[in-house]
């Protein structure tokens, strides 16, 4: 073939219904090879997607991509079209990924408290953080994944509405609704779990 001078890109997965629908029934009839192609068109794209929403390094993005293959391979169903695909898969690696995120959390929230009591250092306060961030991690579980990834956008990463909603879908005012929303809902439920008992 000759050089025409372009560069090569990413792979991306095919941007076609046919093969979505194809691909999508095979793997929920557990055919290896579906799944093998899927893993395959999907791959690239995959650990892209989860570099952007946690900025990690790659080898905890590769963590997130394999959860998420894990997830493919027993939980897809037969869609009808690649956008209902990518959806799906979008929805299924933000959700990996921000599982990877509070276990890393929780993980290091327990290393602290240990050699707090490792050195005989007062940890009452750090308890009742501790029990806190406990709380709130809960809490957030139960939000959606786009919801999780929106108030990580805007407060962690520090991004602004408009950001923050683009990474998801949607508009700035959207994405401003729901996490003040979502905030509120917490401050009241927070108010009431430790001040009001």
């Amino acid at each position: 073939m000759p050089d025409d001078g372009s560069k090569a890109v990413p792979r991306q997965p095919p941007d076609d219904d046919a093969w979505a629908a194809r691909v999508s029934l095979g793997v929920q009839r557990g055919d290896r090879d579906s799944l093998a192609e899927f893993y395959s068109e999907w791959f690239d794209r995959s650990l892209l997607l989860a570099a952007l929403a946690t900025g990690r390094d790659e080898t905890f993005c590769l963590d997130v991509v394999q959860d998420a293959m894990v997830k493919v391979a027993s939980r897809l169903k037969k869609v009808e079209t690649a956008a209902q695909l990518s959806a799906w898969m979008r929805r299924v690696l933000l959700s990996c990924a921000m599982d990877r995120l509070r276990d890393e959390t929780a993980r290091s929230r327990r290393q602290r408290v240990a050699q707090q009591l490792k050195v005989g250092a007062p940890v009452d306060a750090e308890i009742d953080i501790e029990e806190r961030l406990a709380w709130l991690e809960q809490e957030l579980s139960v939000c959606t994944a786009e919801d999780q990834l929106l108030l990580r956008q805007r407060i962690v990463d520090r991004a602004t509405l408009e950001q923050a909603g683009a990474f998801v879908g949607k508009t700035g005012a959207v994405a401003h609704g729901r996490i003040r929303r979502l905030i509120e809902s917490l401050r009241k439920a927070g108010k009431a779990r430790f001040e009001d008992a």
